[in-house]
């Protein structure tokens, strides 16, 4: 590890935390494009899902009292059930044409909620087939977070318990995903020491998001939702058709 690595590896995380804390979701979304071109895109991953699940840690302390718990864990269950499945689905498709797909759908349904579409509230179907979703695209695209994004932005829900549910259902499929790439040895001694290069800069993006989101309107934090919605699906298309 060079100082220049360590140093991009820190300014990249802490702008990404930053970017995450003030909406819930997001921080694969800016890191690993940059990442891939420090690390490659396999290392790239790995060292994202350990510091985007750390941060979803941090969060989550500080949000456990604002997550509405019933639909979160209905969400959270759905993507445990919906994690091999994505396997299975990962081996046996063209993975760009699936991932090509996912974001064409993520793209319809933001423009949907943009037009104001709602789901209705209560039931456990919705967070059930959004969070079963979510861990299918884990799997298969690195893309977990705008299924559920989508479903509790159209629940209604308030922009405080949007992104406190959207922290629990990531702590959760993090720490599963973390685990999977230790058990598979992808894991090394580089990718743990720039993992605590890392933890200083989710700490300071951590506190910056929070004070910025203290200071944001609902109008423009369904709008920056938006935006990243739309940003992690042209993102996807293109690196799919690249």
């Amino acid at each position: 590890m060079d100082l220049q690595e360590a140093a991009a590896v820190f300014f990249l995380t802490a702008f990404a935390a930053t970017a995450q804390s003030v909406t819930g979701f997001g921080f694969g979304l800016v890191v690993i494009p940059f990442l891939v071109l420090v690390l490659g895109p396999r290392d790239a991953v790995v060292l994202s899902t350990m510091l985007g699940t750390s941060l979803s840690v941090l969060m989550l302390l500080q949000l456990r009292s604002q997550v509405p718990w019933r639909p979160a864990t209905i969400a959270i269950t759905g993507a445990i059930i919906g994690s091999p499945v994505g396997l299975v689905v990962l081996v046996s498709l063209n993975k760009d044409v699936l991932q090509v797909a996912i974001a064409i759908a993520v793209l319809v349904a933001t423009a949907l909620l943009i037009r104001g579409y709602r789901v209705p509230a209560g039931g456990d179907t919705g967070p059930l087939i959004a969070g079963f979703i979510g861990g299918v695209t884990r799997m298969t695209a690195g893309l977990p977070g705008p299924p559920v994004v989508l479903y509790f932005k159209a629940s209604g829900l308030t922009p405080e318990l949007q992104r406190a549910a959207v922290t629990a259902f990531f702590v959760v499929t993090g720490i599963a995903g973390a685990a999977l790439f230790a058990g598979q040895g992808s894991l090394d001694r580089h990718l743990a020491a720039l993992a605590l290069v890392g933890v200083p800069a989710i700490v300071v993006g951590w506190l910056t998001g929070g004070k910025l989101f203290t200071r944001i309107e609902p109008g423009l934090f369904s709008a920056i939702v938006y935006v990243m919605l739309v940003g992690s699906s042209v993102l996807a298309i293109a690196t799919a058709l690249t």
